[in-house]
């Protein structure tokens, strides 16, 4: 899998609060081009109800095709949930035995916006005169 990390030079605290973002350069499209197969297919429960972590686990366990072979466990997925929670991916309510979780970015188009318009911005303001070039030599083909 080919990544490629962008970190922002603001350390301002944003929401969500990520500093860094990857670049996952094999993805098809959509948030996969951002976040693991696993935390695509978590946000997409998400998304999909906001719900506690055994329903994320099911959604995601009759949705998912793992590239690993194997059953999916439910630590795996609870670490990932708990992950794009502090990452502030998620929102969390409840208590630990039945936390609810919601999307912070209310849909997944928001957030290929969101994280497209960050990684742009990062790129044009580290290297402004090449960013600026490859953008009017890809607006010419297009």
């Amino acid at each position: 899998m080919s990544i490629v990390s962008i970190t922002t030079a603001d350390a301002t605290p944003v929401q969500p609060t990520l500093k860094t973002i990857n670049i996952h350069a094999d993805a098809d499209n959509g948030i996969e081009l951002f976040l693991g197969p696993l935390e695509a297919a978590i946000m997409r429960a998400v998304w999909a109800k906001q719900c506690q972590t055994r329903a994320i686990f099911n959604y995601v366990r009759d949705n998912y095709e793992p590239t690993k072979t194997g059953e999916l466990a439910f630590t795996s997925v609870t670490s990932t949930v708990d992950r794009l929670y502090r990452r502030g991916l998620l929102l969390r309510s409840g208590d630990k035995r039945a936390f609810i979780y919601a999307p912070f970015v209310p849909s997944e188009q928001q957030f290929i916006e969101e994280y497209l318009e960050r990684a742009l911005v990062a790129l044009i303001d580290a290297y402004p005169r090449e960013a600026g070039r490859i953008i009017v030599d890809h607006a010419k083909k297009v």
